[in-house]
């Protein structure tokens, strides 16, 4: 009697349940099908989560009996450079023992990687460095509106007393800002790469000994269907990201790494050049006692004194100093290394 691949899976299962697990066989013309009764566990959710959730049911396989009086599934014969029959297992649960028809452990690999990019914060430091001219220039203009063209540009340093009549009839608008030079501000970044993960383990088990070809059509080899922890659907693999060979009946890709590239990382953290640095000084009208001008402005009244005196150095101010954070963004990828190829039988 030829059984189908459905009844031969069952058969299997009902013989490695043991004499102590009572569970009814129900036969028909079309269908074997095993129910709990007192089976507990073996027979219950339990078993059914131990199961590869990609099984999809029985394969298409034809099952014949052997030589010895048993039975076994006519398989597509691993073409070269395939290694095969394999029972497949993809999970997240600690993957079952190879044991029974397929005892030899030769497939341990991973699925469904997780690896979201890098997070980067680039931030700058207080303004460093900078310094305030001993001496700078500034524009004198006959108007205090600073409106007409300047009569004289003079240079000012400390406590030094100069005069514009050389050039101006009446000075009466000063404009002027003493320019910082220098200044930096230094860079931190704070980066975090979150642990790539795998969704599943993957497990590939083979027979202790090569299958043989029994009373299977050309090409084919007999072998036992896998058990119940395992995919119903044998497989062959091959390592490196193949194409299936459709011809041998193996025709469902799946693809498993081994390993992983990680170079998520931060791009590097700079600081752009320092804005908002200002030197501040002060200008004695007549060099005495006729009142003073703040500098830096862009036109400050001078109410005719020829002449004029820089009291102190300017002094630098960076309260409102700052740097522009450049580049710290996410780089880099989380690529799955060793690739294999597992094709199945639908």
């Amino acid at each position: 009697m030829r059984r189908s691949a459905k009844q031969a899976l069952v058969v299997m299962a009902i013989a490695g349940l043991g004499a102590s697990v009572a569970c009814n066989v129900l036969s028909g013309a079309d269908e074997l099908r095993l129910t709990a009764t007192a089976c507990g566990d073996a027979c219950g959710a339990n078993a059914a989560a131990e199961v590869d959730p990609m099984d999809a049911g029985a394969p298409d396989v034809k099952i014949i009996v052997t030589s010895d009086g048993g039975s076994c599934a006519c398989l597509g014969a691993p073409p070269p450079g395939w290694q095969g029959p394999m029972a497949l297992w993809v999970g997240n649960t600690e993957p079952p023992g190879c044991d029974g028809d397929y005892p030899l452990k030769v497939l341990d690999t991973k699925s469904a990687p997780t690896a979201p990019p890098a997070s980067c914060d680039c931030q700058c430091g207080v303004v460093t460095g900078a310094s305030c001219p001993t001496s700078f220039t500034v524009d004198v203009f006959g108007n205090p509106q600073c409106s007409n063209s300047k009569c004289d540009t003079l240079t000012l340093s400390p406590m030094a007393c100069v005069s514009a009549a050389n050039k101006c009839f009446s000075a009466n608008g000063i404009s002027g800002a003493p320019q910082a030079t220098g200044g930096s501000c230094k860079p931190t970044i704070t980066k975090n790469v979150p642990l790539g993960t795998w969704a599943n383990g993957v497990r590939g088990c083979e027979p202790a000994a090569a299958p043989t070809r029994e009373s299977c059509g050309e090409g084919e080899v007999c072998a036992a269907l896998p058990g119940m922890k395992m995919s119903s659907h044998p497989c062959v693999f091959a390592e490196g990201d193949l194409a299936c060979p459709l011809e041998a009946g193996y025709t469902v890709k799946h693809l498993y790494f081994g390993g992983e590239d990680d170079s998520r990382g931060c791009s590097e953290c700079t600081c752009g050049a320092p804005t908002g640095i200002v030197c501040t000084a002060t200008v004695r009208k007549g060099c005495g006692a006729q009142g003073t001008v703040t500098l830096p402005t862009a036109c400050g009244s001078l109410n005719d004194p020829i002449n004029i005196q820089l009291t102190a150095a300017p002094v630098l101010d960076t309260s409102d100093a700052g740097c522009a954070p450049e580049g710290g963004a996410p780089i880099g990828e989380f690529k799955p290394t060793l690739p294999t190829t597992v094709c199945c039988i639908p």
